[in-house]
Order: C-alpha cells, then sequence, then structure tokens
C-alpha cells in the first residue's frame, strides 16, 4: 500500500508540474475543447484520423507478403472472370499450337529427346504453309547422334531459298544455376551445338522461356529478358513473349535493334555482378505501347486469356479478327497428325498465323500452374506474347486517381463507422467499395489499368476489427461501473 501510495504522488506530483508549463496549459485548452465538441463530431474526427491511418498503413505495407498474396488473389479472380474475352481483337495474333501430347509421345515410343526428324517435319510443314512466325519451345541444347547433322544442313540452308519467304524460328534456350566458385549470382546459358547455325543464319533466333513462380508456385509474371555470365562474359537473351512481337511487326531489324539495347544490361561478371546491382532499363515501342525493361512486379502481370483445353471447359473460345472476320485465338493441334505419314489437315489453317511446338506429354515436366489453372509451357508462352500485344504492360493507376480512391475509402469510414455498429458499417462500406469499384476495374482492366479493389476491403476489414475491439472495451467499461 504504501509502495503504491508513493507511486501515485509521484505521478500526481508530474502532472502537476507538466499542467504549469505553457506546453501543459496548451494541451489542456486542447483536451477541454476536445471534451467540448459534441459526441457525434468527435466521432466523425475520430474515424477519419483513423481511416487515414489505415489507409497509409495498407498502402506502405501493400507489398508485404499477406497483402500482396491479397492483391494477386483478386488479379486472379480477374483474369478468371474475363478468360475467352478478347477486348482488342485487332491487336492480337492468332495461333496454332502443335501439341506433343501424350498420344504422339507414345506413338513416337517415348523418346528421351526430340527426335529431329520429326521436328524437321513441322517447321517445314509450318513454313510451307507460310506460317508468320515459329516458336520452338523444345530443348535442343545437347546432342543425339547424326540426326543432329541432318538437323543443322537443313538450319543452316533455311531461308536462303530467294523463291520462297520462310518465317523467323524463335528457339527456346536453357539455362542453368552458376556453381558457387565462379562467384555471380547470374545462371548460365547452356550452349547448344546449334548456336554456330543459328549465329550464321539471320532467320533464326535464340529467347528465353523463363517465367517467376510465386511462393504457391503459380506463374504470374514474365520476365522480358534473361541476363546471364559464361565463363566470367556476360551476355543477355530477350524473352519469347518481347522478340516475337518484334520479328512480327519488325522484323530482322527491329530484332537488331532490340538486341542493341538489351546489350546495355549485360552484367559485369568480372567485377562480381550481383542482381541487386541497380541498372538504369531502356524502353522500347510495341503495338503502340511503352515497353520498359524495369520488370517490376505490375508491369510483369501476364494477363492469361486461353486456358487449357477451352472446349472441356464449356467456355466460348477466345477469337480474333482476321481479315475481316472472326477466327479461334488458339487452335491445338496434335503432332501426329503433322507427323504421321499423309498429312490429315490443310495448311490454310497454319497460313498467316504463330505457331508454337511445345509439348503436354506427362515425361515434358512442363506443365505449369497459372491463375487459368494447369497448362502446358507452350500454352503460357502463347498467353504471354498475346498479353503483351494486345494490352502492353499492366499499368497502375495515375497518382491524383489513387488519392482519390483513398478519400473515398475514407470518408466511408467516417459516415458508416460514426453512424452505425461495427457489423453494419463493414457491411455498408465493404458493399459501397464493391458497387462503386469492381464494375470501375473491370472497365479499366481491358485497357491494361489495374484498380486494386482488394486493398479498400482489407482496410474495411481492419477498421471493422478495431471498432469491434472498441465496442469491447466499451462493454466492458460498462460492467465494471
Amino acid at each position: 500500500m504504501k509502495i503504491g501510495a508513493l507511486i501515485l504522488s509521484i505521478f500526481g506530483s508530474a502532472a502537476a508540474r507538466i499542467r504549469a508549463t505553457s506546453f501543459g496549459k496548451s494541451l489542456c485548452k486542447v483536451v477541454s475543447k476536445w471534451l467540448g465538441i459534441s459526441k457525434i463530431k468527435r466521432r466523425l474526427v475520430f474515424n477519419a484520423s483513423l481511416g487515414i491511418l489505415v489507409a497509409i498503413a495498407v498502402q506502405v505495407f501493400q507489398d508485404r507478403p499477406t497483402l500482396k498474396s491479397m492483391s494477386d488473389a483478386a488479379m486472379d479472380w480477374m483474369i478468371q472472370m474475363n478468360q475467352g474475352i478478347i477486348h482488342n481483337p485487332e491487336k492480337a495474333e492468332p495461333f496454332v499450337l502443335i501439341d506433343i501430347d501424350e498420344q504422339t509421345y507414345r506413338k513416337w515410343n517415348e523418346p528421351l529427346a526430340m527426335p529431329r526428324d520429326k521436328l524437321m517435319t513441322m517447321i517445314s510443314f509450318a513454313s510451307e504453309a507460310k506460317a508468320k512466325l515459329i516458336v520452338v519451345d523444345i530443348d535442343v541444347s545437347k546432342k543425339l547422334g547424326k540426326e543432329d547433322e541432318q538437323l543443322e544442313r537443313f538450319l543452316r540452308d533455311y531461308g536462303k531459298d530467294q523463291d520462297t519467304s520462310d518465317p523467323p524460328i524463335i528457339f527456346a534456350t536453357t539455362f542453368r544455376e552458376p556453381i558457387p566458385s565462379n562467384g555471380t549470382q547470374f545462371v548460365e546459358r547452356r550452349e547448344s551445338f546449334l548456336d554456330p547455325t543459328v549465329e550464321e543464319n539471320p532467320g533464326l533466333y535464340w529467347a528465353s522461356t523463363l517465367f517467376n513462380r510465386d511462393s504457391d508456385l503459380v506463374i504470374r509474371t514474365w520476365r522480358l529478358y534473361e541476363a546471364y555470365c559464361n565463363q566470367g562474359v556476360g551476355g543477355v537473351i530477350p524473352a519469347v513473349q518481347l522478340l516475337a512481337p518484334i520479328l512480327i511487326n519488325d522484323g530482322e531489324g527491329g530484332a537488331k535493334k532490340l538486341q542493341q539495347k538489351l546489350n546495355s544490361l549485360s552484367p559485369r561478371c568480372s567485377l562480381g555482378a550481383s542482381r541487386s546491382e541497380k541498372i538504369d532499363s531502356p524502353t522500347i515501342e510495341l503495338n503502340g505501347h511503352l515497353v520498359g525493361l524495369s520488370q517490376e512486379r505490375l508491369s510483369s502481370k501476364i494477363i492469361f486469356s486461353v486456358p487449357w483445353r477451352a472446349s472441356e471447359t464449356g467456355l466460348q473460345p477466345p477469337q480474333v479478327k482476321r481479315d475481316g472476320s472472326l477466327v479461334p485465338l488458339v487452335v491445338t493441334i496434335s503432332a501426329d497428325k503433322i507427323t504421321s505419314g499423309p498429312k490429315r489437315i490443310s495448311q490454310k489453317l497454319f497460313q498467316n498465323r504463330v505457331i508454337v511446338i511445345g509439348a503436354s506429354h506427362s515425361l515434358s515436366h512442363d506443365i505449369r500452374a497459372t491463375p487459368l489453372q494447369l497448362m502446358p509451357g507452350a500454352l503460357v508462352l502463347i498467353n504471354a506474347i498475346h498479353s503483351l500485344m494486345s494490352y502492353g504492360q499492366l499499368q497502375a493507376l495515375p497518382l491524383w486517381a489513387i488519392i482519390a480512391l483513398q478519400v473515398f475509402v475514407i470518408i466511408l469510414f467516417c459516415l458508416m463507422f460514426s453512424f452505425f455498429s461495427s457489423s453494419w458499417a463493414a457491411f455498408l462500406a465493404g458493399g459501397a467499395v464493391i458497387i462503386a469499384l469492381l464494375p470501375m476495374s473491370f472497365w479499366l482492366f481491358k485497357y491494361g489499368v489495374w484498380l486494386d479493389f482488394a486493398l479498400p476491403l482489407l482496410a474495411v476489414q481492419i477498421r471493422e476489427l478495431i471498432a469491434r475491439a472498441q465496442e469491447g472495451i466499451s462493454d466492458s467499461n460498462q460492467h465494471a461501473a
């Protein structure tokens, strides 16, 4: 008891000394004025202040794993709602996926590597059909034997016939993690027996097929290029989804200009370059969009449009405009129909389309998780190419719009949590956010602008938790009284 009395006397004397100062007198005046304000006004001021704090906290911590996963879930849902819808059909290119499916793979007696004769047959068929571009999403880095010599001769002579106009071919290059003793964080590019051939032939190109996978193993973002270090020498290779539109629109000249810009991003391998090193990233123009190579998370988001086996989902396959009529965005053809005996498919289907050769059989180990469920890596490439050509890079709202959105949320806080109980206030505020922001988010999404409606909803939930805690404290005080 004596100790308690001593403490009270110490604090009481300290409070008296503070009140005697000019600061203490000013503070007392502020408190007196605050207590003189009506209860409803105090609640409005309190809720406005709390709303500002919550809004700031949500913006500051939006890159934290929990908030980032909520934003990802919101965008995944938006992509799923928009699957099969082509908002810019005039900018889209139609594709044909030549799929080495399970039936084809077993018919080929399950080879450990891609049979070179089959690959040459598929490339020849697409070239003769006047395809616009051929993408080979098959690993051709390792030699198999005499078959490789035939493939080398075939590609060495490819495109040199003056009477024909063969489409350019993009081959997927592969990478591996560096040996720790090399002192670099950059991957190594696996060299291929086709390197000399590709270097000599201007119609052949290497490109990366690497994408980022999130902690849940879902692919949501692309990598527009891949920087690597081989034996102390740095280099940069464009991604398929970046190189393909350049070749379609600007041809060989555009590809050379792109490589020149990418060369400025080459790592300084001999100096122990780090991925965290800041480099000024150039921009390029593509289909009327400015594409930056900084690879930020939002601008790297892929707007997936085409699910795997769309016909099985019951959805109408997405269509694009071609020669004044609507045609499917993606047509999937089994490789067996091209490689086995007499051709059982018309070349007209391949004319003026982007042809992607890939595999979906189980031993390809190339089935990827995406916001539209599982799909083969070749279809991920198609979605990425289509996304960049049709939407460009996903953009955030301008600063003034973000501020206006924050003001809207704060006003909701003031009104709802000042006049209603926590449950009703959260219900009404959440409903207002959904009614106001969701249609706007759908509308902006088709223009490649992202309005994140998940974070305002999170702010409402946080405010509800605070209100519930306040109500619990108030009830406890009443019971104690």
